[in-house]
């Protein structure tokens, strides 16, 4: 895939900067929504054997998103890092409208994983970084494809590597950012890419 540079706000690197200069970079991981596999969404696929999900079966309580970024607040965490596949759509415009309706600096960068999407015939999964704003800075589709074991049908997920999606990186304070998803710190194309960008920060959200 074509290497993209996406650029970094003001705001946002003098944040991290800010990090340099007290000599510590805080990272926050966030186990979203405790759930069994089974209590997994089920979208439909069109290929064989294969399975996607947008999200678990019961709701979130109400006003947890809310607490969880308090949290990270409190911790003045620099990153902030969500599960692989956490966050339906729902989920994630609130995450997005509660960073842009509040006006303080931590979490600084927010990688979340969302729920597999619509692509053609299959589907994608997709992890996104947000800014302090809950603005989108940088995209990363999945390459490598996750089997479920066969406890659990042995189904592959039903995404195929996109190589017209831009691999792209964030140059901050705190090291060349690049984001991977679960399997694809394992898989070629990303381990390659990563070792040519000189990448230093490798944020990988995981579905376990």
């Amino acid at each position: 895939p074509e290497v993209s540079r996406r650029t970094l706000p003001a705001l946002t690197r003098q944040r991290l900067a800010a990090a340099t200069e007290e000599g510590e970079l805080r990272l926050a991981l966030v186990a979203w929504r405790r759930h069994r596999l089974a209590e997994r969404r089920p979208l439909e696929c069109s290929a064989p054997l294969c399975f996607a999900t947008d999200g678990v079966t019961h709701p979130a309580r109400t006003g947890l998103m809310s607490d969880v970024l308090d949290k990270l607040r409190g911790v003045r965490a620099h990153i902030a890092v969500f599960p692989e596949l956490s966050l339906d759509d729902s989920e994630f415009a609130e995450l997005q409208q509660l960073l842009a309706t509040d006006t303080r600096r931590y979490p600084t960068l927010v990688v979340c994983g969302r729920g597999h999407r619509p692509n053609g015939e299959r589907h994608v999964n997709e992890a996104v970084v947000l800014d302090a704003g809950g603005r989108e800075l940088l995209k990363h589709h999945k390459m490598e494809p996750y089997q479920l074991p066969p406890a659990h049908g042995g189904l592959l997920e039903d995404i195929l590597p996109a190589s017209k999606v831009p691999y792209s990186y964030l140059d901050t304070p705190v090291g060349r950012l690049v984001v991977n998803i679960c399997r694809d710190v394992r898989s070629d194309v990303p381990m390659v890419l990563n070792r040519l960008l000189g990448a230093t920060l490798l944020v990988a959200p995981c579905l376990s």
